[in-house]
């Protein structure tokens, strides 16, 4: 998965608008005249294409607004927008995440859609979305985008050489005591060694792994969460990390040993650095 798909927290992105920014432009425009500029901030280049479509629909039938996309990237995200509105310099509308949005709104940096628009505004848009973004009885973000779900991407050819088949991929299960897990056994028929040697056969040499079996690296959308989840685990409540509760360190010490122990996924030293890693090597084969 692409980056900004791994970093949008819990999965769900809004757009904000800054607390008396666009509110002054909507009181422009109501009163029909002249012409007014809104700027609007994102952090995903293939998402603001998607915008520059729209917008210009929007234009079109509001040729009196006009909407300037500004894209800053993921990585200088977060600290250029608390530099910029520190400096009230930030724009009109931004977007944040579920798991940054509740720190601007106590600040006051956020208006209040509950209060702007009302409730009937909210009837056509997600609910559980519209509850994430909900503090103190006001909404204080319109949901944009939402990754409902992970996919499991695999090679047929590769299941196929070491005897498995795609039905073979349908019930897995992780079990941290071992009982009952069917997960890890298939994950080491698929690692193998420089000399063919599977990860589940004598003689497997972890120091030279030519085919790993998962991913299990660093992302918290992919593959923390989807851990954490199923063992009864959570990563945050409200602004709150939980993730160190008895099941999230079971959920964790299984990564961890997928990586360190049994060498079925590779090492935080390639993909800690790479964020593409396991991506890379997948699409290479």
């Amino acid at each position: 998965m692409p980056k900004r798909s791994t970093v949008i927290a819990l999965g769900l992105a809004a757009a904000v608008v800054l607390a008396g920014g666009v509110g002054a432009s909507i009181a422009v425009v109501g009163s029909g005249g002249g012409s007014d500029t809104v700027t609007m901030r994102v952090w995903d280049e293939q998402v603001a294409k998607a915008y520059t479509t729209s917008l210009a629909q929007f234009h079109a039938e509001n040729p009196h607004i006009k909407v300037k996309l500004d894209v800053v990237p993921w990585a200088d995200y977060w600290t250029k927008l608390r530099t910029d509105i520190a400096g009230k310099n930030v724009d009109d509308i931004f977007w944040v995440n579920s798991g940054n949005f509740e720190s601007y709104a106590a600040n006051g940096d956020l208006m209040d859609i509950t209060k702007e628009l009302g409730t009937a505004a909210q009837r056509d848009w997600q609910p559980n979305v519209v509850e994430q973004y909900t503090r103190d009885g006001s909404l204080w973000g319109v949901p944009q985008l939402a990754d409902p779900g992970i996919g499991l991407y695999y090679n047929e050819d590769l299941l196929k050489a070491a005897g498995l088949t795609p039905a073979d991929l349908q019930n897995l299960r992780w079990d941290p005591s071992g009982a009952n897990d069917t997960l890890l056994p298939v994950l080491q028929r698929l690692t193998v060694d420089a000399n063919g040697v599977r990860a589940n056969e004598p003689g497997f040499d972890p120091s030279r792994i030519v085919q790993y079996g998962f991913n299990a690296g660093n992302d918290l959308n992919a593959i923390y969460i989807n851990f954490l989840g199923s063992n009864g685990a959570a990563f945050q409540e409200g602004t709150e990390f939980v993730f160190a509760s008895p099941e999230g360190k079971q959920a964790f010490q299984y990564l961890v040993d997928l990586v360190n122990k049994y060498h079925v996924a590779p090492p935080a030293s390639d993909t800690n650095t790479n964020e593409n890693f396991s991506r890379d090597q997948f699409l290479q084969g």
